[in-house]
């Protein structure tokens, strides 16, 4: 593992000295070794940081493939006159061993804290785990935030004063008023342009900021900033920042392989609203306008992808974000969670989209669950509901309807509004236990008797029947029977069943309801 040089030349950074490296600030070592006149310079590893006396540089430069060389000069000690390249000199009364002991400890500490970085990152730490362990590396205030100028994660164990660190701290997320500060100084704009930044024109705080911008195929995914309000933002505590922003880059990557679409960690003000801890209605209304909530007419979809491979996933929130104009995605307890924006309140606005997004289901071998259209967020809860008994009642019927699937433009999504009836039974045990000794409930299940044992179909002629509103022509067209077929067959029926009066609304009602029951459930306990 390298660190680089800057970082450790602050170990004698309460020295005077001079560096004559060409490239100091790109410079990275391995390790620290100590040169003594006389040495071998054979068996050297490179990109060393050699430690030596002035007098035995001129050795020293023979070894090959090192890094750098910090000699002593003495106190008012001059250059050595002899000056080979990657040399830093130091000028105080020290002996080479106390300089190469004091770099070496340094180059420990460093290493020690990224090898815990990455081994607590293998165990499954989390990003605040990571950024709490840079607190007596950097000693600054770091805040990670993703594409919503949500708080991700930040350095919660190093107090800072700055007024905008504090107020998202507070809130969780930058307010509108400061986004709107970002936008009006040309901020947003640079942030989507660049990938790093050293601000210390104190356009938003009295400190030095420094910035890195994490993308994934291009798109804005994250954003820390150090705040330096301990430390000067010094060439070593740069480095060290970049250090640590390698591991932030690398759960950005994870998230985006696993989650891909947010698109970030997808959006974050979704996942807060159907969690629940989004609720405070004014800030709700702050974030969405950050994010561009659609502001109409909108519908919540959930899609169960707990058995999909992650990578299927993200290509299918890649996809789903092409293909509609307003979206956001969320991946929420397991399930895929869409929140799709709409002009009007019907899939025929939004029909090219409906229809190539469900041909996108089929693809995947998905299906979805869609809530009723709703105009306020305050709502989405409701429709996260809606879109959950949809998909239940869906999922049983597509796998084991008793008398016949619901029929739908599309096969792979289960839309409220089209599985109301279904959505409303209560298909508990002891409700359909108490439906089964009703008089509709045993009328069926003698019907179910007669179809078993001489190999009719009148179950599914009564539930035609009824859903034709008592038309034989229409229930015939349907069943591939004649009329009089028809209506001989439903009066046969009423003589061999006691079905009640069907010249009766309520009677109908507790028919037809029984048969949605039966296609749901089946007649057995």
């Amino acid at each position: 593992m390298q660190a680089t040089l800057n970082m450790l030349l602050a170990a004698i950074s309460d020295l005077p000295s001079e560096s004559r490296v060409a490239d100091q600030d790109g410079l990275r070592v391995s390790g620290i070794t100590l040169f003594c006149k006389g040495g071998r310079t054979d068996d050297v590893p490179e990109e060393r940081l050699i430690v030596c006396s002035a007098a035995d540089v001129p050795e020293a430069a023979l070894i090959k493939g090192y890094g750098a060389i910090v000699c002593l000069c003495g106190e008012g000690g001059v250059f050595p006159e002899n000056d080979p390249r990657g040399v830093v000199a130091v000028f105080a009364d020290a002996e080479p061993a106390e300089i190469y002991q004091r770099l070496n400890e340094r180059y420990i500490r460093i290493m020690d804290w990224r090898m815990r970085m990455a081994e607590d990152m293998t165990n499954g730490c989390s990003l605040q785990e990571i950024m709490e362990m840079s607190k007596d590396m950097i000693g600054n205030y770091i805040a990670v935030s993703d594409n919503t100028f949500r708080l991700v994660a930040n350095t919660a164990n190093i107090p800072c004063d700055d007024a905008i660190c504090q107020r998202m701290i507070k809130h969780g997320y930058h307010p509108e008023s400061v986004v709107a500060k970002f936008r009006s100084t040309g901020r947003v704009k640079f942030w989507e342009e660049h990938d790093f930044y050293i601000d210390n024109g104190h356009l938003f705080s009295p400190y030095t900021l420094v910035g890195r911008i994490f993308r994934m195929n291009g798109e804005y995914m994250a954003h820390a900033v150090m705040t330096c309000n301990n430390r000067e933002a010094t060439p070593d505590v740069i480095d060290l920042y970049n250090m640590l922003c390698e591991f932030i880059a690398k759960f950005a990557a994870r998230d985006w392989e696993n989650q891909n679409a947010e698109l970030v960690l997808y959006s974050s003000l979704l996942s807060d609203l159907l969690s629940g801890s989004a609720t405070d209605q004014e800030q709700v209304k702050e974030r969405m306008a950050q994010n561009g909530f659609p502001s109409d007419v909108m519908c919540l979809v959930r899609i169960p992808v707990n058995a999909v491979a992650n990578t299927l996933v993200g290509r299918l929130s890649k996809d789903v974000s092409e293909l509609f104009s307003h979206v956001h995605i969320a991946l929420y307890q397991q399930e895929l969670v869409l929140l799709i924006g709409a002009e009007e309140g019907s899939y025929d606005a939004a029909d090219r989209e409906a229809l190539e997004f469900f041909k996108l289901l089929e693809k995947y071998e998905l299906t979805c669950g869609v809530s009723s259209f709703f105009d306020d967020v305050s709502q989405i809860g409701v429709a996260y509901m809606q879109a959950k008994e949809a998909l239940n009642s869906g999922d049983r019927l597509r796998r084991s309807a008793h008398i016949e699937q619901l029929r739908t433009r599309y096969p792979h999504a289960f839309r409220f509004d089209e599985y109301l009836p279904y959505c409303l039974l209560d298909n508990s045990y002891d409700v359909i236990r108490q439906w089964l000794l009703s008089d509709a409930g045993r009328a069926l299940s003698e019907i179910e008797e007669l179809d078993r044992k001489n190999g009719s179909n009148n179950l599914q002629l009564l539930y035609t029947y009824l859903m034709n509103e008592r038309r034989a022509k229409e229930t015939g067209e349907a069943m591939h029977l004649h009329r009089n077929s028809v209506v001989y067959r439903i009066e046969h029926l009423r003589e061999t069943v006691h079905l009640g009066d069907l010249e009766d609304a309520n009677v109908r009602t507790g028919l037809l309801m029984s048969l949605l029951m039966y296609n749901l459930c089946g007649g057995d306990e």
